[in-house]
């Protein structure tokens, strides 16, 4: 059983924004201090992948047992999904959709399994980070 969490992005995104999701990620994956690696796998990388023109791509980490599926948000897919099983990089993956809501905003759709409450410590962590900013639900209640 999974736990989804799935976007969908709407025209051609402006690459200055692109370029701040990437550079908050990076911020965000620092902050969580969640062990983490690229693409799953016993061979994956031992780092997530967070680069403008290669995307995001990371997974929990293997030898925790914390790997679910892979992580991969870029700009070449107009959409995709990740089931994170509700492992400890999910507070990642929220954490960066969330983020990429906020600066998107039009040109991408978020939809999730989880509840907004559930989103919790991904708001309070990107909230942390981005104080003056206001977070908004990414997803309406019709996609829980």
């Amino acid at each position: 059983m999974g736990y989804t969490h799935s976007w969908s992005f709407f025209g051609e995104l402006p690459e200055k924004a692109w370029a701040q999701v990437i550079e908050d990620a990076k911020t965000i994956v620092k902050v969580a201090g969640i062990p983490l690696i690229g693409k799953g796998g016993c061979n994956a990388p031992p780092v997530p992948v967070i680069d403008v023109d290669k995307g995001i791509y990371l997974n929990g980490d293997v030898e925790n047992g914390d790997e679910f599926e892979d992580f991969d948000f870029n700009n070449r897919d107009n959409s995709n999904w990740c089931k994170t099983g509700r492992r400890p990089y999910d507070l990642v993956v929220t954490a960066i959709l969330l983020r990429a809501w906020m600066i998107l905003g039009p040109f991408i759709h978020i939809s999730s399994d989880g509840e907004w409450d559930e989103w919790m410590p991904a708001r309070d962590l990107v909230g942390k980070q981005w104080p003056e900013e206001e977070i908004t639900r990414p997803m309406s209640s019709n996609d829980e």
